[in-house]
């Protein structure tokens, strides 16, 4: 039996070729995990041990609840290394296939979760090179995470010393892989995934001049079949583009499969209007579910939460307001039961799901000028977010940056109770989303959470190579205490534009949006007419706003000549810097109060 400090080694759980997997105990927390060790017998295999050592380290940068995370790593006593997972009381994926029972939609949904991890792993420069049906965990709640990735490589690298060296499950293999692994793309995954695929629906592994799954299974659908036989294609250029792609395909496959039972309860009116593609997530505190409007064919979000939920009144105000980095609310309301919200869909995926590649400084402006320009907007219009992190700081499809959720319940990743967005015991407010914003910051910069020793930031090696300026910023912006926290994030977007060049004058505030649906229905409707009752309500204010136009503009002109004095003033005050604490306005919000106040009296 083997034996590791802090650590109360069990029973084997699986004995592979490479490795052999215990349950344990880690009893500094004593939680369940699980215990990977190389069999001694490859000690020597320079090759398998490199492998093995950095397959911790792979996992380690990959943070997605589809794909196991490691806890720790080290070296055995007799040289063999380890490492130690989250155990998760499950089956895999081959055990649960043959046991039988498991209905379309519910293999569906597995297919689906794991395109997810893929996917993430893929944007992250990860292939695992390994995909098959042992390496896939499912847990008796139907949730799917990947595992083993112990032969997996990094996109542009090939540390083998053999380019021959091939390594892999040869029947659920690529044709590539089987010549070296050093050939092995994301492409290659694909392969695996489509065998995995041709597996469950056909109850046998595609050989050489293999029938169309459609005409082994009848029930199989023209589209899953196409999905498949594509990801079996020889020529890896032939296969999807992505996981991503692949994803999109089997939730269009599986909505009504999966999906018809789920929306039995929704306004008849809803689903009329808008067709139910993917449950994301289904819990009695709520939902989150992604739509298709039928006239549009555009995509939104709808988030059911709880009627004590909070949120509702920052909503709203976002509801009738918009701004280029703020996820658009296109609805919000109060139910009986529920408290309901639409938003705009953000197929570009969140900020978490890109932290493990690392950014460059062009990277880094971008995506933290973004955050900054909507906390600006969202802090003046007198909204906190309260909950910010990398889990809701979403991408459109163009990589611009969305910010969504705010004032919305603090969000905790399956049970656990820390947070090191916030710290522990302050309460919402500007200071708190500053605080947060700067984790953010530092966690790109770095990869890493900050850390800090007798209350000083902890500056890792990485971190010192962003400008001194930027430096200086994040510090203060990481000020434990609140009270000495007093940096708004105008200056945190002025900071952001002058060491990266970029423009002094676009700090945009929320503007006017034409109003959000009202959503009032037991649990939820949406009025099928929607566009066209907004384009009459934006033909009523155009109309009107045309006998006003003239005086309209000449009372603007005089208060952005007025207001434009007045920055030059503080531009030009003693210290010449634009900081609101040491010029005419203390606030931002004093500034903008004085700039209303003069356009009243103007």
């Amino acid at each position: 039996m083997i034996e590791l400090p802090g650590y109360k080694v069990g029973s084997l759980l699986g004995d592979g070729g490479m490795a052999s997997v215990y349950r344990g105990t880690q009893l500094s927390l004593r939680r369940p995990v699980a215990i990977k060790v190389l069999k001694k017998n490859l000690l020597g295999h320079s090759e398998i041990r490199k492998r093995f050592e950095r397959e911790s380290l792979i996992i380690a940068r990959l943070n997605h609840p589809n794909i196991i995370s490691v806890i720790d790593q080290g070296i055995m006593e007799d040289g063999r290394p380890f490492f130690i997972m989250d155990y998760v009381k499950s089956i895999n994926f081959k055990s649960a296939m043959e046991r039988g029972g498991m209905t379309y939609s519910r293999a569906l949904d597995i297919f689906i979760q794991i395109a997810k991890a893929l996917a993430y792993a893929h944007k992250n420069k990860v292939i695992h090179c390994d995909i098959k049906p042992e390496n896939i965990l499912v847990d008796f709640e139907g949730f799917a995470r990947v595992l083993d990735f112990g032969i997996a490589q990094i996109f542009e690298e090939n540390d083998s010393d053999d380019e021959a060296f091939v390594m892999g499950s040869y029947r659920y293999m690529a044709p590539e892989q089987h010549e070296s692994s050093a050939r092995a793309t994301e492409k290659s995954d694909i392969y695996s995934f489509g065998t995995m695929m041709y597996l469950f629906f056909t109850k046998r592994l595609p050989a050489r001049n293999f029938p169309p799954p459609i005409e082994v299974n009848p029930d199989v659908s023209q589209a899953l079949n196409q999905l498949i036989l594509q990801c079996l294609e020889t020529d890896p250029e032939a296969r999807p583009n992505s996981a991503d792609e692949i994803q999109h395909r089997l939730v269009s496959v599986s909505k009504d499969e999966n999906f018809n039972d789920r929306q039995d309860n929704t306004n008849e009116d809803l689903k009329k209007a808008f067709k139910l593609l993917d449950v994301i997530k289904d819990e009695s505190s709520g939902g989150v579910y992604l739509y298709e409007e039928q006239d549009t064919r555009s995509l939104l979000i709808m988030k059911k939460k709880s009627l004590d939920s909070p949120g509702f009144s920052a909503s709203k105000k976002l509801a009738a307001n918009e701004h280029p980095n703020i996820a658009k609310v296109v609805g919000a309301s109060k139910t009986k039961r529920s408290f309901i919200l639409i938003l705009e869909y953000c197929p570009g995926g969140t900020l978490a799901e890109r932290m493990a590649q690392g950014f460059d400084s062009s990277e880094f402006y971008s995506i933290s000028q973004g955050i900054a320009s909507a906390m600006v907007a969202a802090h003046a219009a007198g909204v906190v977010h309260g909950n910010l992190r990398p889990s809701n700081i979403l991408f459109s499809d163009y990589g611009d940056v969305k910010l969504s959720d705010f004032a919305l319940e603090e969000y905790r990743f399956y049970g656990d109770k820390s947070n090191r967005y916030r710290r522990q015991g302050e309460p919402d407010g500007k200071r708190a989303d500053i605080f947060a914003a700067g984790v953010v910051f530092y966690q790109m910069l770095t990869g890493d959470l900050p850390e800090w020793k007798e209350g000083r930031l902890m500056r890792s090696r990485s971190f010192t190579k962003a400008p001194e300026s930027i430096q200086l910023l994040i510090r203060k912006m990481l000020t434990l205490e609140s009270e000495k926290r007093s940096i708004t994030f105008t200056r945190v977007l002025k900071t952001l534009n002058d060491a990266y060049g970029g423009d002094q004058t676009q700090i945009l505030s929320l503007s006017p949006k034409t109003p959000a649906i009202d959503l009032s229905s037991e649990d939820m409707t949406v009025a099928r007419t929607l566009h066209t009752e907004i384009r009459s309500e934006e033909d009523a204010s155009d109309a009107a706003h045309s006998r006003e136009a003239k005086p309209a503009k000449t009372r603007r002109n005089v208060l952005v000549l007025v207001l434009l004095l007045s920055v030059l003033l503080a531009l030009f005050s003693a210290q010449g810097y634009l900081l609101y604490t040491d010029t005419m306005f203390s606030t931002l919000e004093e500034a903008l109060e004085f700039g209303r106040g003069l356009g009243a009296w103007l």
